[in-house]
């Protein structure tokens, strides 16, 4: 949280009800919809006791004659005397700056705004964004932001700016949402039946879609089954995985996809947003023993040990299936787990190379494939904090914890959709489907 060019006005030159701070505080707190950080919580108490420890560092600061602390010493402080998480000590740190925000506790000087020329410019809340703030003029009610050079800019610019900025450098990577956009415009506009045996859709509609998308499986004919289409399929079973779509029949007892109210909350997301909630459904919820008719342990094994050689690849770098690689356990990749690469790279982690030639499923169907810096940095997260929200998380107790954490480190208290959003740009990723209609 640093505030260039903000004075921060102490507590003897600005006096204000404690009580309506707690107030305050717990009400923001509670009103969080991720349930871990405040779980099995006396919010009230904990907030107190925060509260206190933290009056008593800045009175430990004064009395030391110390100028300059960081927000970080603070939370260091409140954590060790209350034995309180660090995600609720930083939520509450944060929510005790905004209170004082309300009340103009932080003057921006030095400038004067860029619409009206005025001096009476104050740090402010931008809603709905954690740990984001704004500089606002009281004369005229401009919004500003202090921008990389640590000028002010107009709000507006600069969200333009960020928008262009995050369309380039991420846009390559969300093919699969603009196929998962597709996947739901054909669903709603067709109504496609599914079929009695597979429950999936038939030959002629897989062929249709099929032919939609980007990451489109060519052929000439339809006379391949829906789990054929490698894309395809994936989009079908996330949809159902991730509550979008549920499986209904009619009266006549024909069955087809009925969208949910979680699809409406879906499709307000921006892509990044989508893109993360599906990455969350995959990792979390698709079940691999639908689509893997072996040993699941070792589909797991193969999935993280192919997750660690992208982390620890160069990207750009295209690897072959070799004895070097067969070192890190990650060949079947290349044959009958193939579909492995393939997920991966429709998440923009890899791209990949056919072998048109392959006969059957033990040959190598994957040529090659070559880890990309967006999957490098992905792989990495889900590797190191990823791992405990896996959906076959039990199966990791047999495998070597090389570059994961270790099974005595903390357990995380974000939420996953946080811990993946630390990856795109500043303020790119901050909402999820409603988990108040999760529960639904």
């Amino acid at each position: 949280m640093n505030r260039m060019g903000v004075i921060t006005i102490c507590a003897e030159e600005f006096q204000y009800d404690s009580q309506d701070e707690e107030k305050y505080i717990i009400s923001r707190l509670a009103s969080r919809q991720e349930g871990n950080i405040i779980e099995n919580l006396d919010l009230a108490e904990a907030v107190r006791q925060s509260i206190d420890a933290a009056g008593e560092f800045l009175e430990i600061m004064d009395n030391s004659n110390q100028v300059g602390y960081s927000t970080d010493d603070e939370m260091e402080y409140i954590i060790k005397k209350t034995g309180l998480n660090s995600s609720f000590v930083e939520l509450l740190i944060w929510y005790k700056m905004c209170y004082e925000m309300e009340l103009d506790m932080y003057q921006y000087v030095g400038e004067s705004c860029l619409e009206c020329g005025g001096s009476q410019l104050f740090e402010k809340e931008i809603p709905m964004e954690d740990y984001g703030t704004k500089i606002v003029c009281r004369e005229c009610g401009t919004e500003m932001v202090i921008d990389e050079t640590d000028e002010l800019e107009k709000m507006e610019q600069f969200e333009e700016k960020r928008s262009k900025e995050l369309a380039v450098l991420y846009d390559e990577n969300l093919a699969l949402i603009r196929d998962f956009d597709t996947f739901v415009k054909f669903v709603d506009s067709n109504n496609p039946l599914l079929s009695k045996k597979k429950q999936e859709l038939g030959k002629k509609e897989a062929f249709t879609l099929n032919s939609l998308l980007n990451f489109k499986r060519e052929v000439d004919a339809p006379n391949y089954r829906q789990e054929q289409y490698y894309c395809l399929h994936l989009l079908f079973q996330l949809s159902l995985a991730g509550g979008l779509y549920r499986k209904v029949i009619d009266e006549s007892e024909k069955m087809y996809l009925q969208r949910t109210e979680l699809l409406d909350s879906f499709e307000q997301l921006n892509a990044y947003e989508k893109y993360v909630f599906l990455l969350e459904t995959y990792w979390c919820k698709y079940d691999f023993a639908n689509i893997f008719s072996h040993s699941l342990p070792y589909d797991v094994y193969l999935l993280r040990n192919f997750l660690i050689t992208i982390a620890q690849s160069e990207p750009g770098k295209r690897i072959e299936n070799n004895p070097e690689v067969k070192d890190k356990y990650i060949d079947r990749c290349f044959s009958n787990y193939f579909e492995i690469i393939l997920h991966l790279s429709y998440f923009g982690m890899c791209t990949f190379e056919f072998v048109k030639e392959a006969t059957n499923r033990y040959e190598d169907r994957i040529r090659a494939f070559t880890p990309t810096k967006f999957g490098q940095k992905i792989s990495y997260i889900l590797i190191t904090e990823g791992m405990e929200y896996f959906k076959h998380a039990k199966y990791f107790h047999n495998l070597n914890h090389t570059l994961t954490k270790k099974e005595n480190e903390p357990t995380n208290t974000l939420t996953f959709y946080q811990i993946i959003s630390e990856i795109f740009p500043y303020g790119a990723v901050i909402k999820t489907v409603l988990d108040t209609l999760k529960k639904k």
